[in-house]
């Protein structure tokens, strides 16, 4: 499950060199978050709760409920705002804080870290299979003029292309990325949407901006292998053949990146783009027998905090919402590295430094 509506990081901006702040790439200081950068915003959290009881009521969830949150803010509030909205009383039975299934077994030996190099080379083979869509150039000027010009100047005129230093696809393709994502969380924290230039109805449109570069970057089957594996096994040792009650990994969207590349899974989440990764959305497998149902599950409606969710199947191995189990394991032993997955247990790691990683690369390699 993905985390709550969030604030966003002021000057996290790749684009023109030179400017990364928000405030740089629109012709008006973009409203501020009533919250630290990257924490629930508010409304974003009453919707996280109201989802939860969504859940309790439509969701048929098997007891025991319980969930793992990653070590950040965002996370562990949503997910205790979700076991709230549920009912479910909040103690180590049923929340506990371990970052262990969200981030790789990094190590020298056994799962070393990639590359600079492997990094720019397997992220530019996946950039080939998924070519930058023929709208993007229209939305991209349709999004310039609405904002207006900043001090970036016309940042749609810098080509989208790899940053040989960074090892990431920088550029306008990124600058829009990071607009879209954040007129989302505006939208979802009930903020005027660029001070009135941009219409709610628009932002689902303008969401392929983000969503498209989200695949390209960061869902690379050859990098997810290593950095998506002990979610995956987390994922599979779950579904085992004791499986019982309901486990929520309260992460991020890499996570559900991450598991679409290594497991090949696809979504159409309308009014959304394909494969979108909306805040506290989820990819949802239910065992019964050998089946596994796949499906994802989102808010579709940000307008409203009713937490509705709306579920639409998710097609995996040629088959549309279903798979055996066998068929999963057989998935994730092809496109995870078991060698860089943790060994999942529930248990809590509160001692744990909190961490973004939405911090640079180098600095999510981290020893648990």
């Amino acid at each position: 499950m993905r985390h709550c509506i969030r604030s966003t990081q002021e000057n996290d901006v790749h684009g023109v060199a030179g400017y990364t702040s928000f405030d740089d790439y629109a012709a008006q200081p973009w409203e501020r978050f009533e919250v630290p950068a990257m924490h629930c915003l508010r409304r974003g959290a009453r919707i996280v709760k109201a989802t939860g009881a969504w859940y309790k009521k439509h969701g048929q969830l098997p007891d025991p409920l319980r969930v793992v949150a990653d070590n950040c803010e965002r996370d562990q509030e949503t997910g205790k705002k979700f076991l709230e909205g549920f009912g479910v009383d909040i103690d180590n039975k049923s929340f506990v804080v371990n970052s262990r299934p969200f981030y790789a077994n990094w190590s020298e030996t056994i799962c070393p870290s990639p590359s600079p190099n492997k990094i720019i080379e397997a992220t530019m083979e996946h950039w080939r299979a998924f070519a930058t869509p023929p709208s993007h150039t229209n939305k991209m000027a349709t999004l310039y003029a609405r904002l207006g010009v900043g001090n970036a100047g016309n940042w749609t005129n810098t080509p989208c292309e790899m940053n040989m230093a960074r090892a990431i696809i920088e550029g306008n393709c990124a600058v829009a990325s990071d607009i879209t994502e954040r007129l989302l969380m505006d939208l979802g924290g009930g903020m005027k949407l660029a001070w009135g230039r941009i219409e709610a109805h628009a932002v689902p449109d303008f969401l392929t901006l983000h969503s498209w570069y989200r695949t390209v970057a960061y869902a690379v089957p050859a990098i997810s292998a290593n950095e998506s594996a002990s979610i995956v096994k987390a994922l599979v040792d779950i579904l085992g053949e004791n499986a019982q009650g309901t486990t929520v990994f309260a992460g991020h969207d890499s996570e559900l990146n991450g598991l679409s590349a290594a497991l090949g899974l696809s979504w159409d989440a309308a009014p959304f783009p394909v494969n979108g990764t909306m805040p506290g959305s989820a990819l949802r497998f239910d065992r019964e027998g050998d089946k596994v149902q796949v499906s994802y599950v989102y808010v579709s409606d940000f307008s409203e905090e009713t937490g509705t969710m709306t579920s639409v199947p998710v097609s995996t191995a040629g088959s549309q919402g279903e798979v055996s189990h066998k068929e999963l394991s057989d998935l994730a032993q092809q496109g995870s590295n078991a060698a860089c997955a943790h060994k999942f247990e529930f248990v809590d790691y509160l001692d744990e430094p909190e961490h973004d990683p939405r911090l640079p690369f180098a600095s999510t390699v981290i020893e648990i």
